[in-house]
């Protein structure tokens, strides 16, 4: 979730800054998709139905990334029959905090206190013993590893070497296989640059006292610059559109480096669209690319779950669609399911009738969900997109 193939460098799809870039043979055959080179048309708040029946079915000329949030810690290989599937272009590896909310913090430490001996290895509010380490070298050939580097309660000189221990040098790159990135057997290919979601973050004045995702992408391009990491690594960022009332942080990002973004849901459709409107009028698209946040609801609990996430649950929008998807679960489950699967389909439609959207990027965190995911990758699925899936 977000705090969130290999081969070409610089962004995964041709823009202005790379007009000779082309999107790598190999990467998602199911996800056969890139938007057009050229500028892109305005984006509507409220397509109309001939419109999104019009965008569900994509023209050959448009390109699309798929992107797996990886399963890690008890989950782990949860996915796993997801990436056999092939569909995916990058996997992604999210970054947790020991603590995603203050009664969780409390029980670490409480849990630390009566057994510290039992207690996993913490340090500055992180897990050091990071359940992501399980799966970092076990990812598809063809599709990129990308590793997410969160500021949480970090400084940025143990973000630094973080960034160092995923991404290394080119001269390290060339060491004997084992010598440069202990973490795992392969490096990273692109970076996603987030705050994090500790919750001491959420305290007023912290933004004050420690690293923020633009600190990271800073400093990332610094090191870039200075030849530390690989010049080709991609630097992705992160939007919640839900929330944000206009793009200005996204186009602080893209200064500072950011070329790909991975957006929270949209769940407050209306916002969002309008979001993507004002980022095209800044010119976001024109360097970066807009990957769209899935969740694949599973159930009224999962879609609260992920509302609370994105910091959107008190919207009208998206409690009118709460209650909708929990009456209907109180009385006739499978009614419940056949409203997730709208939403999850509608997301699909809304998404691509915007000319800047560039992908998906897939996080089901549920066994329904995962079923989902794969049902949507299947001929006829709202996520299979053109022939060779």
């Amino acid at each position: 979730m977000l705090s969130g193939g290999r081969g070409v460098a610089g962004c995964a799809f041709p823009c202005k800054r790379h007009p000779t870039q082309h999107l790598w043979t190999s990467v998602c055959t199911a996800a056969k998709l890139a938007r057009p080179s050229h500028v892109r048309q305005s984006s509507s708040n409220t397509p109309t139905p001939e419109q999104q029946a019009q965008a569900s079915k994509p023209s050959s000329s448009r390109r699309l990334l798929l992107t797996l949030e990886r399963s890690v810690g008890r989950s782990f290989g949860a996915d796993d029959s997801l990436r056999s599937t092939r569909a995916f272009g990058a996997e992604v590896f999210p970054d947790l905090p020991s603590a995603t909310t203050w009664g969780s913090m409390w029980r670490k430490l409480k849990e630390s206190a009566l057994s510290p001996i039992a207690a996993p290895a913490q340090q500055n509010g992180v897990s050091t013993s990071s359940p992501a380490v399980q799966g970092e070298a076990d990812v598809q050939p063809e599709a990129l590893k990308v590793m997410t580097v969160a500021a949480n309660l970090r400084s940025m000189q143990e973000i630094e070497k973080r960034i160092l221990s995923i991404v290394p040098s080119p001269a390290k790159r060339a060491e004997p296989s084992g010598a440069s990135d202990k973490m795992s057997g392969r490096a990273a290919d692109a970076l996603l640059l987030v705050s994090g979601s500790h919750p001491v973050r959420t305290l007023p004045g912290s933004n004050l006292l420690l690293p923020s995702s633009l600190n990271i992408l800073e400093a990332s391009n610094q090191l870039k610059r200075a030849g530390a990491i690989a010049p080709t690594t991609q630097l992705w960022a992160v939007a919640n559109p839900n929330v944000e009332r206009d793009a200005s942080l996204a186009e602080q990002k893209v200064a500072k480096g950011a070329t790909l973004f991975l957006t929270q849901p949209p769940f407050d459709m209306d916002s969002f669209a309008a979001w993507v409107e004002d980022a095209r009028a800044r010119g976001v698209w024109e360097s970066a690319q807009l990957v769209v946040g899935h969740p694949m609801v599973s159930s009224a609990g999962n879609l609260a779950f992920w509302m609370s996430l994105s910091s959107c649950l008190g919207k009208p929008a998206c409690q009118q669609l709460l209650r909708q998807v929990s009456s209907a679960e109180a009385s006739d489950k499978q009614q419940a399911e056949q409203l997730c699967a709208q939403y999850n389909e509608r997301l699909v439609s809304q998404a691509l009738s915007w000319d800047s959207t560039d992908g998906f990027h897939l996080m089901p965190i549920t066994a329904k969900g995962r079923e989902a995911t794969q049902r949507a990758l299947m001929p006829h699925g709202c996520l299979h997109f053109g022939a060779g899936h």
